[in-house]
């Protein structure tokens, strides 16, 4: 096993441990939008950034997740939160 999927394979648990981690444990979240430009298929279009971000009791702010999405509406939001 070459040194790259070692490294990947003991990551995994840990990376599925944090992403399966209960959002209750966050007294405070935060939910926020940026809009970029990006380049797709020769074309420079705008999409949304969408960011989670959770305050833990603590006080000390933890991105949760990134997305990225057509639009801030509330369509790209439900999708998210689904």
């Amino acid at each position: 096993m070459n040194p790259s999927s070692e490294l990947r394979n003991g990551l995994d648990p840990v990376v599925h441990e944090w992403i399966d981690r209960p959002i209750e444990t966050y007294p405070f979240l935060i939910v926020d939008a940026i809009v970029i430009k990006i380049r797709k298929g020769g074309r420079v279009r705008s999409q949304s950034v969408l960011m989670a971000t959770g305050v833990n009791p603590e006080g000390i702010r933890e991105i949760l997740g990134l997305w990225l999405a057509d639009s801030e509406k509330e369509d790209s939001w439900r999708d998210w939160v689904s």
